[in-house]
């Protein structure tokens, strides 16, 4: 399972790894309890999660990059909880990414964003290198 299938799905609770589509909807798979359905797009609306990015107060960053960044600090800077209190989910989500715009970024994002990161953590978030431009 590659980063670039999974897809958050409005409406329902986790994330999906997308198995294919179809021009009325998608067939997808639930991480959690790894049963597969079809979701109709009338009813749902499919985010990929590469398409995901966090304010900051520079540019906005790839939700790649961040779980990567948290990934890269869990050894000193260990996850919590979802339903932990306001001020200690931003006191971490300021440990993995200190630039973030507290304005714009909301603590159902921080949420959101700390149970993906429980879901995603175990996958391999490295960049892979692009191939050379043929010539």
């Amino acid at each position: 399972m590659e980063f670039k299938d999974l897809i958050h799905i409005s409406g329902k609770s986790g994330l999906f790894e997308m198995i294919g589509s179809r021009n009325n909807g998608i067939i997808a798979r639930s991480l959690e309890d790894q049963t597969t359905q079809f979701f109709g797009s009338r009813a749902h609306q499919f985010t990929p999660l590469e398409s995901i990015e966090m304010y900051t107060h520079g540019d906005n960053l790839p939700l790649k990059k961040i779980m990567q960044l948290a990934k890269d600090v869990q050894a000193t800077h260990p996850p919590i909880s979802a339903n932990s209190g306001n001020e200690e989910l931003k006191a971490y989500f300021k440990g993995v990414l200190p630039d973030y715009d507290e304005d714009r970024v909301k603590i159902s994002d921080i949420k959101k964003f700390i149970k993906w990161f429980a879901i995603c953590k175990d996958l391999d978030l490295s960049e892979t290198p692009e191939a050379p431009p043929a010539e």
